[in-house]
């Protein structure tokens, strides 16, 4: 017995170890949408063929059920709050593991592909970790980024760690619940008003929560002047298009409309041609809604949340519902019709800004 004592004791640290990672998840780790979603899109009914790819903009602004009663798709919702391009790519493998997806929509967020953020920071792995064990999305994101993931982060989910003695009651509560391992949202703190939209992953925001004191807001993103494409999102978006093209998956690329009035303040005239040509370049269809006519989609930033661009619920409905037309025409091969887009931003900031 001497002889395998060593290896016994290693083996006794590995899975103490094991433990106690496992209880401090359990008691730090804040429960979110991102696992539910995960969990959804693999359920073995789901059978879904259109998966909209994007952030926390597309996650209040495109409700599925009203896309598929427009364009007779079984679509979802899988934006979630600050992906990154990078993080777009796992999610559509993960959302292809056990569906037949046909169609990816892909929310192109100016913030996110235009702004100086780098690979290996510490909240980058946020996505994967949410990851089931039993996907192979989540081993593939590992070895691929080996030379940059924090070893602590692969380990455990401390991205997501509160230490409040109010947030651990919370999510040891919401652990607790049958919701929490059946997979349900009702297990990640959102309320049956505010939760994702019959399981599709639309998550409205109220109108009640808009303001228009929003200026302060803008400062932040003053970076948007310049006309610079990382080339860490260039090379993500390609795999993308990779896989999309390998699969015979539709790929349809759009912008969803942002607040009028910030057009000028993030100089998105700019934004809008670096984006229109990058896309030209890769010969993918993009459209940027921003250069809607306001007869066809009406708009002033009373309908938003933020300066930033987060829809509230009413205009995201209408947004829904013009979306899904438009996806109908697209995905059918039909022509669209261009006279429902502006020639140009410093059109369309002139009459939606004259609406405010």
């Amino acid at each position: 017995m001497k002889k395998y004592g060593k290896y016994i004791r290693a083996l006794a640290f590995i899975l103490g170890l094991i433990l106690i990672v496992e209880a401090m998840d359990f008691a730090f780790g804040q429960v979110g949408e991102i696992r539910w979603k995960f969990i959804n899109v693999n359920k073995k009914d789901s059978n879904y063929d259109t998966v909209i790819l994007g952030d926390s903009h597309t996650k209040c602004a495109i409700d599925p059920n009203i896309i598929d009663e427009e364009a007779g798709l079984n679509s979802v919702n899988m934006a979630i709050n600050g992906a990154t391009v990078k993080d777009m790519y796992y999610i559509l493998l993960e959302s292809c593991r056990n569906n037949d997806i046909k169609n990816v929509v892909l929310d192109v967020d100016y913030l996110y592909w235009m702004s100086p953020q780098e690979e290996g920071t510490f909240n980058e792995c946020f996505v994967y970790n949410q990851l089931p064990a039993s996907s192979y999305v989540r081993y593939k994101y590992i070895l691929d980024n080996l030379n940059k993931l924090d070893i602590r982060n692969v380990i455990a989910h401390r991205t997501s760690y509160s230490f409040a003695t109010s947030t651990v009651k919370n999510n040891i509560s919401l652990k607790l619940n049958s919701d929490f391992w059946n997979g349900t949202i009702f297990a990640t703190n959102q309320t049956k008003e505010s939760s994702c939209n019959s399981g599709k992953g639309y998550m409205p925001v109220a109108d009640t929560c808009v303001t228009n004191d929003m200026e302060a807001e803008l400062c932040a993103y003053d970076f948007l002047s310049t006309t610079t494409i990382a080339d860490c999102r260039i090379n993500y978006f390609e795999k993308i298009e990779e896989y999309c093209d390998e699969n015979e998956i539709n790929l349809i690329c759009i912008t969803s409309p942002i607040t009028p009035t910030s057009y000028e303040c993030l100089c998105y005239e700019q934004v809008n041609e670096t984006m229109e040509a990058f896309f030209e370049n890769e010969n993918v269809t993009y459209y940027d809604f921003n250069l809607l006519k306001e007869d066809v989609l009406d708009r002033t930033k009373d309908d938003y949340v933020d300066n930033e661009g987060h829809m509230g619920i009413t205009l995201s409905k209408e947004y829904s519902t013009f979306l899904g037309e438009f996806l109908d025409t697209v995905i059918s091969e039909d022509d669209v019709d261009t006279s429902i887009f502006y020639e140009n931003i410093d059109e369309a900031s002139e009459d939606l800004n004259n609406g405010e």
